[in-house]
């Protein structure tokens, strides 16, 4: 169901959010969600060696600077250490969060001792 917002006379339309996939190749996608005040990045796939590098580099393109890059995590089937470590390294900069981890993903985090880098205090 796709409901219409109508706007008072004289007040603009809010700003549509604008996505797109800013990354994709044989085993991951990474869509970018824009707007006023939002910005999400989707990791769906997979991670590894093979797209690390690609990975942390589209990332560093969808920062705003200043802010945090929320990066959403939750439909991340496969990271490797590499992978892990890559994301951890970019939370500990201090210029990406991961939202909405899977249990996998904190397992491998909390086995490899980068549970602190990557999650914070955030509960388990």
């Amino acid at each position: 169901m796709t409901t219409q917002q109508e706007t008072a006379p004289g007040v603009p339309d809010p700003e549509p959010l604008v996505s797109a996939v800013i990354y994709a190749d044989h085993q991951l996608r990474i869509t970018h969600r824009s707007g006023p005040n939002l910005a999400v990045v989707q990791l769906i796939g997979e991670i590894d060696v093979t797209n690390t590098t690609g990975v942390a580099a589209a990332l560093a393109r969808a920062w705003r600077g200043g802010e945090l890059l929320d990066v959403d995590v939750a439909r991340l089937s496969f990271v490797d250490v590499r992978g892990l470590g890559m994301l951890a390294g970019l939370c500990r900069e201090g210029w990406v969060r991961l939202t909405t981890v899977p249990p996998h993903m904190r397992r491998l985090a909390r086995l490899l001792d980068l549970e602190g880098q990557m999650l914070g205090s955030r509960p388990h």
